[in-house]
């Protein structure tokens, strides 16, 4: 079996946390003088999944960007113990990382992601956390980690819950996987024409093994 490197969303995809995100976002908007209660409507209307584009969707002032963004990203830190890992992940993880690589990418930051991972007893599965914290759009940093590891792009696979991942693991030129139990819908996800589409964990196991 070739080994493959395996890049992981976090939030949404290996962690349930998007009431946490709505919570996160909606103070931080309160934090810079908008009142507004942010909906998951408002991520599966996103073309772009990222907190500071969230940010703009919801009426946040360019010039307050960075201010939402420095309330926003403490306060997942802060609120971290509250998010549980999705059903199935861990043996996922566990698993791939007996045979590939596997990576996390994230529009958050590696400390808040390392705190889950060790609580969960995950860290070891994980050979490299791309997070926010780190300069660049996601297919930059696809193609960066690739790089570091050696791998060529036919073995690499961006595993994504939004229309963005799939279009920046594209973009790196990268196989798109995209999971249903996340923050965009089975419909925006299929209209992206992702490599493959996986409704729990244990397909992305099964696959792997059959190739």
């Amino acid at each position: 079996m070739t080994t493959k490197f395996v890049i992981f969303d976090y939030d949404g995809v290996i962690v349930d946390s998007l009431e946490l995100a709505l919570k996160a976002a909606t103070e931080a908007a309160s934090a810079v003088g908008v009142e507004r209660v942010v909906s998951a409507n408002d991520l599966e209307t996103l073309d772009n999944v990222t907190f500071d584009d969230l940010g703009r969707h919801i009426g946040i002032p360019e010039a307050r960007i960075d201010d939402f963004m420095a309330s926003l990203l403490p306060f997942l830190a802060r609120h971290g113990d509250l998010v549980e890992v999705f059903a199935g992940m861990p043996e996922l993880l566990r698993g791939l990382a007996e045979q590939h690589q596997v990576a996390i990418i994230s529009a958050s930051e590696r400390a808040t992601i390392r705190a889950v991972l060790e609580r969960e007893g995950l860290e070891d599965a994980i050979t490299v956390i791309l997070g926010s914290d780190i300069p660049g759009a996601k297919a930059e940093k696809i193609a960066g980690a690739a790089k570091q590891l050696d791998m060529d792009q036919e073995r690499v696979w961006m595993v994504g819950d939004s229309i963005s991942d799939i279009r920046q693991g594209k973009l790196a030129g990268v196989h798109t996987m995209a999971v249903t139990w996340g923050w965009q819908s089975r419909a925006r996800l299929v209209a992206e024409q992702p490599d493959a589409i996986f409704d729990e964990p244990g397909a992305i196991m099964d696959f792997f093994n059959s190739r």
